[in-house]
């Protein structure tokens, strides 16, 4: 499983969603770094440079990451599919904390057609961009532009950042998979067994923020639950202050 670290101190693992790769948290894993994490931000199986495994469903990557960190505990922050990967983490017993963003799995069925529509029109619109995107996005209007479904700030990301997002979201082997095994999750209920965060964005097109934040309190009724105005789904982009504020209160 590809690694990127920054920095030395409390461990601190970061887990990025579908299609995308560890250089989605960019705007914070230095940050934290600077504020005393030893941050491991990672490729996921099946992503930017991991290569795919068998069972690509979330409990079969917490799996994965687990067993590359040969089970040591971390605190652990996970944004959409990777929320729901941290919060397995943290039922192992493999996380000492827990900060879920927009995690996956708190949508009923009816929402689950909506979720994989988006997601696949996403990719498609990915692929159309990516033979001129290093042109394109040299402008900060079309980077806004083009990551509007999960961002509201797209502007913030360099053109380089842009398209090799764009190339990871194609080219991922394990896409098809686990987006298969991710839209059949369902957040339970009960506490995790560690301190627990989750967040969402309040402008988060993929997952509407009023029905999953409600479904979340009410299924993990011991965790702290927070929203974020002016931030999309991937809120790490929009709001990173307050991300690496969250971050770095886990292990304070």
């Amino acid at each position: 499983m590809h690694v990127v670290r920054h920095g030395s101190g409390t461990p601190l693992l970061l887990l990025h969603g579908i299609g995308d790769n560890h250089r989605t948290w960019r705007p914070v894993a230095k940050r934290c770094a600077s504020q005393g994490c030893e941050v491991h931000a990672v490729d996921l199986p099946g992503f930017g440079e991991s290569p795919s495994q068998s069972d690509q469903s979330v409990r079969g990557l917490a799996r994965a990451v687990a067993e590359q960190f040969d089970g040591g505990r971390m605190h652990v922050g996970g944004s959409s599919l990777g929320g729901a990967v941290a919060l397995e983490l943290g039922r192992m017993g493999f996380a000492r904390s827990v900060l879920a963003l927009s995690p996956v799995g708190f949508w009923e069925d009816a929402e689950v057609p909506r979720a994989r529509a988006v997601l696949r029109a996403y990719k498609a619109f990915a692929a159309a961009g990516v033979p001129g995107i290093a042109v394109s996005s040299r402008s900060a209007l079309v980077r806004q532009f083009g990551a509007a479904p999960m961002m509201l700030r797209g502007d913030r990301m360099t053109a380089e950042e842009m398209a090799a997002s764009a190339r990871s979201y194609v080219r991922s082997p394990g896409w098809a998979a686990t987006l298969d095994e991710m839209l059949e999750l369902r957040q339970g209920t009960g506490d995790l067994p560690v301190p627990t965060t989750v967040m969402w964005g309040r402008q988060d097109f993929l997952l509407p923020c009023d029905p999953q934040a409600r479904r979340a309190r009410s299924r993990l009724p011991g965790a702290r639950h927070l929203e974020l105005n002016q931030a999309g789904h991937l809120a790490m982009w929009d709001a990173p202050e307050r991300i690496v504020a969250a971050l770095v209160r886990m292990h304070a």
